[in-house]
C-alpha cells in the first residue's frame, strides 16, 4: 500500500485530506500540534501518527524523520501569524510563520524528492492561497510565504519534468475552518465558502490527472482576470506611475 505523509492534519483541510485519502486506500503518517485530537484521528483512519510542532526545529526533524518512504507528501500545514499591520506583528509570530510555512515545507520536499526520482513515481500537493498572487492587507507575511511556495513547486516541477513525479499545487478560495478565527480575520464578508471536504477531494482529484495548479473551486475567466489586474495593478511600475 502506498504512503501518504499529511501535515497539518488534526484539523480542517488537513483532517479531510487524510480521511479522503483513507478512503482511497492510502497508508497514511500524520503530523500535527494537537496530540489528543491527532491521536483519535489517527486510531479512527489506522494510521501512523506524528505529534510535532513545525515551528520548531525538533518539530521539523521529528516529522522528516518521517517522511522516509513516502509517495505522496501533502504540505498542508500552515499559520497565519497574527491579522494586522506587518509592522505591529510581533516577530515571534513572523518567525513561526516563516518556520512553518516556508522551512518546513521545503525541507520535506527535499527530504521526498530523491526516493520519489529513483522510483520513479510520487506526488506532491502544496496547498497554497489566492494571498500567493494578490495582494493581501494584514497578512504580508503569511501571503508572502504562500507565494515562495508556489514558485518553489514551480521550480521543482522544471526540475522533475518528464521523471514521474508529479507537484500540483492548490489554490482555495475561502474554506470554512478555524484557521481564520485563530489568526483574527474578518471574514464576515465572505459569501460563499468551501468546505474542507470539497477542497480535499477537488485537490486529489486534480493531482490524479496530473495537474499542475487548481483553483477552488474552478473559477469563471471573470475571475481570473481579476486577480490578475489586482497583481498588474500593484506592480512596482504602475505604483511610480500612479505618483507622478
Amino acid at each position: 500500500m502506498d504512503l501518504a505523509l499529511v501535515t497539518g492534519a488534526t484539523s480542517g483541510i488537513g483532517t479531510a485530506f487524510a480521511r479522503e485519502l483513507a478512503a482511497r486506500g492510502w497508508s497514511l503518517v500524520l503530523t500535527g500540534r494537537s496530540e489528543s485530537a491527532l491521536r483519535s484521528l489517527g486510531a479512527e483512519l489506522g494510521a501512523r501518527t506524528v505529534v510535532a510542532d513545525l515551528a520548531t526545529t525538533e518539530g521539523r526533524r521529528a516529522v522528516v524523520s518521517a517522511a522516509d518512504g513516502v509517495h505522496l507528501l501533502v504540505n498542508n500545514a500552515a499559520l497565519g501569524g497574527t491579522f494586522g499591520s506587518f509592522a505591529t506583528m510581533p516577530v515571534e509570530d513572523l518567525e513561526a510563520v516563516l518556520a512553518v510555512n516556508v522551512v518546513a515545507p521545503t525541507a520535506l520536499v527535499r527530504a521526498v524528492l530523491p526516493g520519489m526520482l529513483a522510483a520513479g513515481r510520487g506526488g506532491i500537493v502544496t496547498v497554497s492561497s489566492p494571498s500567493a498572487v494578490g495582494p493581501k492587507a494584514g497578512a504580508a507575511a503569511y501571503g508572502a510565504s504562500k507565494a515562495f511556495l508556489e514558485s518553489l513547486d514551480r521550480s521543482v516541477r522544471a526540475e522533475v519534468r518528464g521523471s514521474g513525479v508529479v507537484v500540483t499545487t492548490v489554490r482555495p478560495e475561502s474554506t470554512r475552518t478555524d484557521f481564520h478565527a485563530r489568526s483574527g480575520q474578518d471574514v464576515s464578508d465572505v459569501g460563499a465558502w468551501n468546505t474542507p471536504e470539497e477542497v480535499a477531494r477537488a485537490a486529489l482529484d486534480a493531482h490524479e490527472r496530473g495537474e499542475l495548479l487548481v483553483r477552488i473551486p474552478r473559477r469563471p475567466a471573470k475571475h481570473v482576470a481579476r486577480d490578475l489586474a489586482r497583481v498588474v495593478w500593484h506592480h512596482p511600475a504602475i505604483q511610480r506611475f500612479r505618483t507622478h
